[in-house]
């Protein structure tokens, strides 16, 4: 026989021999499986290279094997042991199970979850370093990496990855609040817009709103405070309408209202309203009616206010019918005076042309008004104007044509009431005869007053009484 084949023989003889002593004495291949449980890897590992085990052999070992892989995944995520232990276990068993021949699925298949756990578990660290920096939105992203495989760390990661969300968004409105209170709205406008381009919260979008809306207030407060002291020197000088006008103009091109403001326009207005309530009062009592009705037309220019409406029809009621109150249908040379400077007759009399019952009547002129029987008496006062020449000329006041009186008049007349009974008078007329020579002649007629009488107004005359129409 040969003597290499003898040799083949022989060691194979041997390492058969040596494979069933090694599953036959004591459990050996059992102790592969106490020195991996032991920590004991290397050991494993040699001991495997020595006695050459088969793989036949090591099949035996297979369902131990796949217990201790499930077991390293399990440890790991639990943390029970290191990364490096478990890539330790991970190795062993790979070799032992012939470099992946056997459990080969299940090898592939933890190599990638541990993997994964480890990548879990640094990212669960790394957040938790972050959210310590207070870098809420980075730490919240590493927790959200943190795998559900990682039973130790998921259910916590997902807890600090809402807490760390919240606390950036409290973080961000808190700035916000803080720089809002300051008055210092475009940096905190400012925080929020960083903020809103990381996370999408509505709370962040409704403060940007309210800071918007309080920048956009504060501007207008500082336009109003400019306002009421406007209104304020308005006052200080009289002028209510333009303070009155500083006020609504305000309220209508922004279209606010501010409690202040809205105080002084109605303090002002109070103030105002008695301050002419008083006026007209006082000039009631003189009997100067026209000029507290003219003060009351003039104020309800200024403002509206029910008292005003009040003391007029209360003065209308009270007060006689002027002449004034009249329409004239014809005159020549004849004028209402309620403009310009006084009025001064011949004496240095004055009169004011604010009364408005105040007229002036050249030589050579004339007025008609209809009285259409309405009236029982005609008051005035008939004075000569101090820019008369030294002339002389005639006064006439008729009724329908008839002469009720007649008043020669010149440089030295003095004031002279009239009154006439006009009792079924349609026309009354009043006219100046020319002045003599080349002279001119001005009369000024005042306090022209018609009383109607207190009994049921008087019928016309009788038809056989012809009405006479008036007469320049």
């Amino acid at each position: 026989m040969n003597t290499k084949l003898i040799k083949c023989l022989l060691v194979m003889a041997l390492v058969v021999a040596t494979a069933l002593t090694v599953c036959s004495c004591g459990g050996g291949v059992n102790s592969i499986i106490t020195m991996l449980d032991n920590g004991q890897y290397t050991e494993a590992i040699t001991f495997v290279d020595e006695n050459q085990i088969p793989s036949e052999v090591l099949a035996e070992l297979e369902p131990q094997l796949k217990e201790r892989l499930e077991n390293v995944v399990k440890n790991y995520a639990e943390e029970t042991i290191t990364y490096s232990q478990a890539q330790d276990i991970y190795q062993t068993i790979k070799y032992i199970s012939r470099s992946g021949s056997m459990l080969s699925s299940e090898l592939s298949s933890v190599y990638s979850t541990l993997n994964e756990l480890q990548y879990s578990k640094e990212s669960y660290a790394s957040g938790i370093e972050a959210m310590q920096k207070a870098e809420y939105i980075d730490a919240k992203s590493y927790f959200e990496n943190v795998s559900e495989a990682d039973t130790k760390n998921y259910t916590d990661a997902q807890s600090k990855a809402t807490q760390c969300y919240e606390n950036f968004v409290t973080a961000a409105i808190n700035e916000a609040n803080s720089l809002k209170d300051q008055k210092k709205y475009n940096e905190a406008i400012d925080v929020l817009n960083n903020a809103s381009y990381r996370v999408d919260d509505a709370r962040i979008n409704d403060l940007i709103d309210d800071i918007y809306a309080a920048k956009e207030q504060d501007r207008l407060q500082g336009i109003k405070d400019e306002v009421l002291n406007d209104a304020k020197d308005y006052v200080s000088n009289g002028d209510y309408q333009s303070a009155f006008e500083a006020i609504k103009d305000f309220e209508e091109d922004y279209d606010i209202t501010f409690d202040d403001l809205t105080a002084a326009y109605n303090n002002y207005k109070t103030e105002y309203v008695n301050s002419i309530a008083t006026k007209v009062e006082a000039l009631r009592a003189e009997k100067k009616y026209l000029n507290a009705l003219t003060m009351l037309e003039n104020a309800k220019q200024v403002i509206e206010d029910p008292k005003f409406a009040e003391l007029e029809n209360t003065i209308k009621a009270e007060k006689p019918i002027y002449l004034c109150d009249l329409k004239y249908q014809r005159s020549l040379y004849f004028e209402t005076v309620t403009s310009g400077n006084a009025l001064t007759d011949n004496l240095g009399n004055q009169y004011n042309v604010a009364d408005g019952n105040l007229f002036r009547l050249r030589d050579g002129g004339y007025v008609d008004y209809y009285v259409g029987y309405k009236y029982n008496k005609f008051t005035c006062n008939m004075a000569v104007c101090d820019s008369s020449d030294n002339a002389t000329a005639t006064l006439t006041i008729e009724g329908d044509g008839i002469v009720l009186t007649t008043i020669p008049v010149s440089r030295l007349t003095v004031p002279t009431p009239v009154t006439l009974d006009i009792t079924n008078v349609n026309f009354l007329t009043i006219k100046l005869s020319d002045a003599s020579g080349w002279n001119t002649m001005r009369v000024i007629v005042s306090d022209a007053v018609l009383e109607a009488p207190k009994a049921s107004t008087p019928s016309a005359p009788a038809a056989s009484s012809a009405t006479a129409q008036p007469v320049a």
